[in-house]
């Protein structure tokens, strides 16, 4: 479908927008003539670790919508990597190129660090700032992996003032990012998914929170995200795309693309379903899309058995690319307030259509 269409543009255009703001690349004119083995040599364990655990821990709390889900994977990516960049010879710090972030905290750099203690510290405090109203039975599995990190990391470096300075740096990267993400207009937003006071245009080309979808609540989820500051300034300056234009002609481009929508649905294989189904991103048993997008660099990065700031590096980008991408489609959507194809389908193609998966709680 067009209408869609546009959507993967925009994604892929993020991503790619990402990956040339970031700099999380090699410079061959800036790197320091050291080995590239030191750099192989420190394992991508504790940053697999901490994104797993943190889409478990997520999983399983209340306001676990894709908008602060992605979030929240923006800022614990962008804190892994600045918690580890200082040891890096070949990535360097993206503070500078970010939206209003300014200096974050510094190493000495006569001394030693031990950077999968920083990742651990630095991890631990931004997902437990990020997602406060937790029970605390979901933070005692944050404690665990924190506890267990820093003990395998003593065994390793047996100088505790290595440990303690690691342990300082990455919770100062994390402080100083908490700090200005509570700015973003996206802070604690966990606490009002559902916004009533948001006022629906009315019209048949418009969305209306359906009677039996995701969630039981008729209020539309988070209808001002759009205005979430994104990471990449340039990112929030993305006009918004044409709209194919509202026509119930059955001869209209907008009346085939929700026809296409009712024949494929009537046609449906088992197989198709079942792909749905995984992809489906039920907010009762997923960490919903942008979780998707962290579980394929965790998949990459154990396959490829990257090195610790080559993982942290790639769970910055997606995690970013992720949370400025659903800031502009929910900033699209809520521009056009567009209805859904079960909706205009019922209301001009066969009244009796059920949707194959229930509508979620945002316009088109």
């Amino acid at each position: 479908m067009k209408n869609i269409s546009w959507r993967i543009k925009v994604f892929g255009l993020l991503f790619v927008l990402s990956n040339v703001f970031i700099s999380c690349n090699k410079d061959s004119d800036e790197v320091d003539p050291i080995p590239v083995k030191v750099e192989l040599e420190i394992s991508n364990e504790v940053a697999i670790k901490w994104a797993k655990t943190s889409l478990l821990f997520i999983k399983e709390q209340a306001g676990r919508t894709p908008t602060n889900i992605s979030r929240s994977l923006g800022y614990l990516g962008l804190t892994m990597y600045e918690s580890t960049v200082p040891g890096s010879i070949v990535y360097k710090s993206v503070a500078s190129q970010l939206n209003g972030l300014g200096e974050l905290p510094k190493i000495n750099s006569t001394l030693k660090y031990d950077w999968e203690t920083a990742v651990n510290a630095g991890q631990a405090y931004m997902i437990k700032n990020l997602w406060q109203h937790s029970h605390q039975i979901y933070y005692l599995k944050i404690d665990s992996l924190e506890n267990a990190i820093l003990e395998s990391r003593k065994l390793v470096v047996k100088d505790t003032a290595i440990i303690n300075r690691s342990i300082k740096f990455g919770k100062a990267i994390a402080e100083k990012i908490y700090s200005w993400s509570e700015l973003d207009g996206g802070n604690k937003s966990y606490l009002s998914v559902f916004d009533p006071s948001y006022m629906m245009p009315m019209g048949p080309q418009y969305w209306t929170p359906p009677v039996n979808g995701q969630v039981s609540t008729l209020l539309p989820m988070h209808p001002k995200w759009g205005r979430v500051r994104s990471f990449v300034k340039a990112n929030a300056e993305l006009p918004v795309p044409a709209i194919l234009p509202f026509s119930k002609d059955a001869n209209s481009e907008n009346y085939k693309e929700f026809k296409e929508v009712y024949e494929i649905q009537k046609v449906l294989t088992q197989e198709q379903k079942e792909i749905a189904n995984w992809w489906g991103d039920d907010p009762s048993e997923t960490a919903s899309p942008p979780g998707h997008s962290c579980n394929l660099a965790i998949q990459l990065n154990t396959l490829k058995k990257s090195n610790l700031f080559v993982a942290a590096s790639s769970f910055a980008k997606v995690g970013m690319s992720t949370a400025d991408s659903f800031i502009n489609c929910w900033r699209f959507k809520f521009t056009y307030n567009s209805i859904r194809p079960a909706g205009f389908i019922r209301q001009n193609i066969d009244g009796r259509f059920v949707q194959f998966w229930p509508e979620p709680p945002f316009p088109a």
